[in-house]
């Protein structure tokens, strides 16, 4: 569909990458150390992943150290106000809006801009997922 495009999947279980559509590259790798030169990327796009992160924080800095000044970011996860609601691992981190924002603009992005996304299109909004994007801004932050 969009043939002018290159996208790039990277997962830590090969077993994930195996099942992408044709034309999609694959680099089997986690948040934390991508597989990607340094502002590789045009755009990140982390769709229910960051909430798997042990360290979100370091994940978010290597989000912006791949993707390019002014380059995109779209985060979408979950609500930690609606975690107590789910079954999930005890170390799953979800975030709440100001708090991932601003974990962003220290990462080294700027106009974040936050809103609440249903599961699919059509569905109830239920509150659930968050989507945060991003501009890069043209410096990276130190890691702290």
């Amino acid at each position: 569909e969009f043939p002018h495009l290159h996208f790039v999947a990277v997962d830590p279980a090969p077993q994930a990458l195996a099942v992408l559509p044709p034309g999609i590259e694959r680099r089997t790798g986690g948040q934390i150390d991508l597989p990607a030169r340094t502002a590789e990327f045009d755009a990140l796009c982390a769709v229910e992943s960051l909430e798997h992160a042990l360290l979100p924080q370091q994940a978010l800095r290597e989000f912006a150290r791949v993707t390019r000044p002014d380059g995109q970011v779209l985060v979408v996860d979950k609500r930690r106000s609606r975690q107590p609601l789910s079954h999930c691992q005890p170390w799953e981190r979800w975030f709440e809006a100001d708090e991932l924002a601003a974990q962003l603009a220290a990462a080294g992005f700027a106009a974040v801009d936050v809103e609440s996304v249903s599961h699919w299109d059509g569905a109830h909004q239920s509150g659930l997922f968050l989507a945060w994007r991003a501009r890069r801004t043209g410096a990276l932050r130190a890691a702290a």
